[in-house]
């Protein structure tokens, strides 16, 4: 059995910050990281599931929704083509 993966992306990070209308630096300070951290994670770099935990909390979501598409994406949508 593979190892499971201890970082992954959050797609929906800046997405659900905005529906809290928090700033970066707000988000941060509650969560307890660095406002870098959020910039990083906000422009596609993986989060280690410690700090997504954090996050989450502070947005009152579940940890699976920062790591979903965010809602109204098309890409969201979209079916990977079959392979036969």
């Amino acid at each position: 059995m593979p190892p499971r993966p201890t970082t992954a992306p959050t797609p929906a990070l800046r997405y659900w910050r905005g529906q809290r209308a928090l700033r970066q630096r707000e988000l941060a300070e509650r969560a307890g990281v660095d406002r870098t951290t959020v910039v990083r994670l906000e422009h596609g770099l993986p989060a280690g599931l410690e700090t997504i935990h954090r996050l989450a909390e502070v947005l009152d979501v579940v940890p699976g929704d920062l790591l979903r598409q965010p809602p109204g994406r098309d890409d969201a949508l979209v079916t990977p083509p079959v392979r036969e």
